[in-house]
């Protein structure tokens, strides 16, 4: 089997090669007729599958998803693109969660600046969040020099995404149950690649067993929240249903023993002879007693 590339579009190809001689009458061999059998789509689907299945199964562990998207992130510069970022909603609405990988290191630095600097503006009429308020994926087969203006901040901001590199980009919502969590925008700098089906199929599902994942894992933490709360409740409540209360009557004459419903007469006895300390300092403090007659 053979990997290609081709130098004009950064394509990959992948071929089964098979050559075979051919001999005269004598058994010389004259020349070989070698067979060339492009298997690329099988390789493509065998690296979606993979894809896919590496990301399922690390959505499956008990881990940080923040350290799970990120991965997810470094794996796509890998096969599908240049460089991308996963964008996703924090508390407030904003969109002030960000991983990012770019397959030229060098380059990794700028994107976490112009992301710093400049992070998407939620007043803009296209990108991530037009995306995360529409549902929808969006295509953008070849990036201008006008397009990088319309959604530039600043001279600054255009000449940070001219450096970064955008030629074609692709933005996909991560979704869950109704509800667009995120964003994942891939981008290709290099002139002449683009998204097909394939791509689009591929990051579609991707996304979605992302959003399932970090759904779930949001409602797995607010369940525990709440049973935590309401184990706090009822050792709270237990406490004080196991409440022993001691009192004086005024006259000094008896002790008065409080005794919560679970309680027992005996219980109630040992409860009175530990404070039997207290009992006499409440006696010698209290009025002397007359006795008459």
């Amino acid at each position: 089997m053979l990997r290609f590339q081709l130098i004009a579009t950064g394509e990959d190809r992948w071929f089964i090669v098979t050559s075979s001689p051919v001999r005269n009458v004598f058994s010389d061999q004259l020349f070989a007729v070698n067979i060339f059998q492009d298997i690329t789509i099988i390789k493509e689907s065998e690296i979606d599958q993979r894809i896919l299945s590496e990301a399922s199964e690390m959505f499956s562990r008990p881990s940080n998803h923040d350290e799970v998207l990120q991965s997810i992130a470094d794996n796509l510069v890998k096969n599908i693109c240049d460089w991308c970022v996963i964008y996703m909603l924090g508390d407030k609405g904003k969109l002030d969660k960000f991983n990012f990988a770019h397959h030229d290191p060098n380059k990794a630095e700028l994107i976490r600046e112009m992301l710093a600097i400049f992070p998407p503006d939620p007043k803009f009429t296209r990108g991530a969040y037009k995306v995360i308020r529409s549902g929808e994926l969006e295509l953008y087969p070849l990036v201008t020099d006008g397009d990088l203006k319309m959604v530039a901040q600043s001279e600054e901001h255009f000449q940070l995404l001219k450096k970064a590199g955008m030629n074609s980009i692709m933005i996909v919502p991560i979704k869950a149950r109704g509800n667009t969590l995120g964003a994942i925008s891939l981008i290709w700098s290099t002139p002449g690649c683009g998204y097909a089906d394939r791509e689009i199929n591929l990051v579609t599902n991707l996304a979605h067993r992302a959003g399932l994942a970090i759904d779930n894992a949001r409602l797995y933490a607010e369940a525990q929240k709440l049973n935590e709360d309401l184990e706090a409740k009822v050792l709270r409540r237990t406490a004080q249903a196991k409440r022993m209360t001691m009192r004086l009557a005024p006259d000094g004459s008896e002790v008065r023993i409080t005794l919560p419903t679970w309680g027992r007469t005996a219980e109630a006895l040992d409860f009175a002879q530990r404070r039997a300390g207290w009992r006499a300092g409440q006696l010698a403090a209290g009025p002397e007693r007359t006795v008459l007659g």
